[in-house]
C-alpha cells in the first residue's frame, strides 16, 4: 500500500477562507491542534516534518523564513491563518506583543468578553464553555478564573480595579 504524503499546498484544506478571499476576517484553522489545553494553535506535517499551520501559510505566501524568525498574528488569534494577519519578528517582539496587548496569549476582545460575562456573574465554567464555542479557542475555568481576578498583566489589573471602582 502507498502511503500519500502531504503536500505543503495541502495546508490549506484545513483552514476556513472565505470564498472570496477576504483578507479582513481570520481565516481559522480547522485541522489539529497542539495537545495541551494552552497550546491552540494548528499543526500540519509535510514529509514527515510538523508545522505551525500558519508558519507553513506565511512561507508559502511571504517566501522563506529565517529558523528563528517567529510568525506573529496581528490579529491575536492562535488559530488564525490568514496570510495577511501574520508578521514576521522575533521571540522578543512575540513577547513585547503579549505583554502590550495583555492578552495571556488570547484575542483582547476574549478577555473582554470573559470580563464582562464575570461582571454579570455567571459561572466560570460557562464562561469557558462559551468562550471555546464562540471563539474557536479551548479556554479553561482557572484561565477564566485568572483573567477575572487578574491574576497576570498590570494593565488588566488596571482594568479590573477601574471596573471594581465604576460598580461602588
Amino acid at each position: 500500500m502507498i502511503r500519500m504524503r502531504n503536500e505543503p499546498i495541502d495546508v490549506f484544506k484545513f483552514v476556513d477562507m472565505p470564498e472570496d478571499g477576504d483578507p479582513k476576517p481570520c481565516w481559522p484553522w480547522t485541522g489539529s491542534v497542539g495537545g495541551r489545553a494552552d497550546d491552540q494553535r494548528g499543526y500540519f506535517s509535510v514529509a514527515g516534518v510538523k508545522w505551525l499551520a500558519y508558519r507553513l501559510i506565511y512561507v508559502l505566501v511571504h517566501g522563506p523564513l529565517h529558523e528563528d524568525d517567529k510568525v506573529r498574528h496581528k490579529c491575536d488569534n492562535p488559530i488564525c491563518c490568514n496570510p495577511y494577519h501574520l508578521v514576521v519578528g522575533t521571540q522578543s517582539d512575540n513577547e513585547n506583543d503579549k505583554y502590550d496587548r495583555d492578552r495571556y496569549g488570547f484575542p483582547t476582545r476574549l478577555l473582554e468578553r470573559v470580563l464582562k460575562w464575570g461582571d454579570e456573574g455567571m459561572p466560570q465554567d460557562a464562561i469557558a464553555a462559551l468562550v471555546t464555542e464562540q471563539f474557536g479557542i479551548i479556554v479553561t475555568q482557572q484561565r477564566v478564573s485568572d483573567i477575572i481576578n487578574g491574576a497576570r498583566r498590570a494593565r488588566q489589573t488596571a482594568a479590573i480595579k477601574t471596573r471594581k471602582e465604576k460598580s461602588k
